[in-house]
């Protein structure tokens, strides 16, 4: 009943801060995440697995909106995670940092064709694992982002500040091999002409089971 009154209290910060940002498509996918999340619950492992890990990761971004003139193009993404193991149920807590571009190609709109949207995101995750510490662990999971934005290549009429900042929400699924290996599809929606979708690879130092140590 404690971690379980823990995770209502994490969830309902999220749920607080998060939705005075986003849009009503946005405010209804976290909602279905919370409820989903909570029900998984209900079936959670008791698997020991070790306390802490730390994952850096690198990939590759999607922009997601659809801008007038341009065509969606292929951005890196990088960054690393820094994870706590909650007790005795199948959820970690992360803390993350991440550099991202939404990366878009110009058609027929003047001298300056390219267009590159860089986020730099500081976020906190919270993840649900299925089968943690066996070979194959997929997860679900979400996160709110402070993030910082910047056009780092190119112009944009609409806006209104080549630097500025704001509060994004992160979905993200994938599946961790061997305990170690974690393959990510991560959503960064904050600011309209910065949404990506991404994958990523990453190494977890620290992962992987618990030892026991048997006393007598």
């Amino acid at each position: 009943m404690y971690y379980m009154l823990i995770y209502r209290q994490s969830t309902d910060i999220f749920y607080t801060f998060a939705f005075r940002k986003l849009s009503n498509r946005m405010k209804r996918i976290v909602i279905s995440i919370l409820i989903c999340g909570v029900a998984l619950l209900c079936n959670a492992q008791r698997v020991k697995v070790k306390n802490f890990e730390l994952e850096p990761f690198i990939g590759a971004t999607v922009a997601t909106s659809d801008l007038p003139n341009y065509n969606n193009e292929i951005g890196p993404a990088l960054g690393f995670e820094f994870r706590w193991n909650l007790k005795e149920l199948p959820l970690d807590i992360g803390a993350q940092l991440y550099i991202g571009s939404a990366v878009y190609n110009g058609k027929n709109i003047g001298y300056d064709d390219d267009l590159s949207c860089r986020t730099f995101a500081s976020t906190a995750f919270i993840d649900y694992n299925f089968k943690k510490g066996t070979k194959i662990s997929p997860f679900i999971g979400l996160g709110l982002s402070a993030n910082t934005y910047n056009i780092v290549e190119g112009d944009y009429d609409y806006s209104n500040s080549d630097d500025n900042n704001g509060i994004g929400i992160c979905p993200r699924v994938g599946i961790v091999f061997l305990n170690h290996l974690r393959a990510t599809l991560t959503g960064h929606f904050g600011s309209k002409i910065y949404n990506t979708v991404g994958f990523t690879i990453g190494y977890s130092f620290g992962a992987g089971k618990k030892i026991s140590q048997n006393k007598y």
